[in-house]
């Protein structure tokens, strides 16, 4: 078991001059890894690696599709349009690739996919391009059961995961508790 500390709401996260402090003391505490979204690792890429491999970290990389920051103000998803979605998809994990694979430890994206408002087809459609995705790759994703996304409520998770179009393939789950 690894134990990943999520960087959410911690105000030195989003101070590059306090990451050397910030990651001594969460490696220091035993934890294995990071977990940040987009803002914290667009902050300054090279100097999150550098860090990173200096205390001997691994980063989760948190995706949400179709989000975008403006200013100071996250907007969680902008959208509820497949194509919009399965563009927003690539286009992170591309971006993230290009960290992920240069931190020693490793790591993996965790993404807040698609929309609630998904028909089951559209669902289908879009785990299968997020597969095919991640398979390109080569980065280990796992798509979290989070409101407002496909996974958002238990019943919906069960008709995908029993879906014969996603039989046998490697979705792989992150479990909001």
């Amino acid at each position: 078991l690894k134990i990943v500390k999520t960087l959410w709401g911690m105000e030195e996260a989003g101070d590059v001059a306090k990451w050397d402090g910030l990651f001594a003391s969460i490696a220091a505490k035993g934890y294995a890894g990071i977990e940040g979204i987009r803002p914290f690792w667009q902050l300054n890429p090279d100097l999150l690696v550098e860090l990173l491999n200096k205390h001997g970290l691994a980063l989760v990389c948190q995706l949400h599709t179709c989000a975008v920051v403006e200013g100071s103000e996250f907007k969680y998803q902008t959208s509820s349009k497949l194509e919009d979605h399965k563009q927003s998809f690539t286009e992170l994990v591309e971006e993230t690739s290009q960290i992920l694979t240069r931190v020693k430890a490793g790591g993996f994206l965790n993404s807040h996919s698609g929309s609630d408002r998904f028909r089951l087809d559209e669902a289908v459609d879009y785990l299968l391009h997020a597969l095919e995705v991640e398979k390109r790759a080569g980065i280990k994703i796992t798509h979290e059961t989070h409101r407002q996304r496909i996974f958002f409520n238990p019943f919906q998770t069960e008709d995908l995961l029993r879906h014969p179009a996603l039989q046998g393939k490697p979705l792989k789950l992150n479990a909001d508790l």
